[in-house]
C-alpha cells in the first residue's frame, strides 16, 4: 500500500509500439543466489557466490531511479523485476495491449552470474530472463527520449541497458539471441496463479 501524486504515477500500461525497453543494473543474480543458498550446506561461498547471496538476501529496489523517471515523465511504463524479466514484461504487454521483442544477448549480466551459472556462461542469460526478486526496473522510453535517458543514467551507479523494444500486439512477445528466436514459454518466471 502506498500513496502518490496522481500526475506523477507511472503505471504498467502506456507504452507504444516503437518505445525502447530498458532495465537497471543486472538480472538473474537473486535467482542464482537462491539456488546457491540451498546448496551451500555450511560451506563458505566464493566471492562471486557471496555477491549472488547478497543480491538474493538484501536486494536494493531502485526507488530513487523510478521516482526520477516518473517525475521527469521519461518512461511510458515501468515495473520492478520481481517475478522475472519475461513474466513482468508480459504484465506490461497484457495491460498495454502491445507485444515486445527482447534481445537476450543484450540483457545485462553480472560477472558472478556469468562465472557460476550452471551450464556455463552461454546459459547465464536464461537465468536473467526467468529470475525474479532482483527488484531492478524494467521500463519503456520513447526513442526521442533515449539521449535524455543516457545522460541521466550516467548519474546512477546502477546504470541502464537497452534490451529490446515494444512491438504491435500482433507480433507477440519475442525473445531473440545471437542465433535467432527463442521460445519464451520455457523462460517465464514466477506465476502467481500456477
Amino acid at each position: 500500500m502506498g500513496e502518490g501524486e496522481k500526475g506523477s504515477l507511472l503505471y504498467r500500461h502506456g507504452p507504444q509500439a516503437g518505445d525502447d525497453l530498458y532495465v537497471t543494473r543486472t538480472l538473474g543474480d537473486s535467482l542464482l543466489g537462491f539456488h546457491l543458498a540451498k546448496s551451500l550446506k555450511g560451506k563458505t561461498p566464493s566471492p562471486e557466490g557471496q555477491f549472488l547471496l547478497q543480491k538474493h538476501l538484501d536486494p536494493v529496489p531502485r526507488l530513487r531511479e523510478g521516482k526520477i523517471l516518473a517525475d521527469r515523465k521519461m518512461a511510458t511504463a515501468m515495473i520492478d523485476v520481481s517475478d522475472g524479466l519475461l513474466s513482468d514484461l508480459k504484465h506490461i504487454c497484457e495491460e498495454s495491449r502491445v507485444g515486445a521483442v527482447v534481445r537476450a544477448d543484450q540483457v545485462p549480466l553480472s560477472p558472478a552470474l556469468r562465472s557460476l551459472a550452471p551450464g556455463g556462461p552461454g546459459e547465464a542469460w536464461k537465468w536473467a530472463l526467468r529470475g525474479g526478486e532482483d527488484y531492478e526496473l524494467l521500463f519503456s522510453v520513447p526513442p526521442e527520449r533515449s539521449s535524455d535517458l543516457r545522460a541521466l543514467a550516467k548519474e546512477w551507479s546502477c546504470g541502464v541497458t537497452r534490451i529490446g523494444s515494444i512491438q504491435p500486439l500482433a507480433d507477440g512477445l519475442v525473445v531473440r539471441d545471437e542465433s535467432g528466436p527463442v521460445d519464451p514459454a520455457a523462460l517465464m518466471g514466477y506465476d502467481h496463479f500456477a
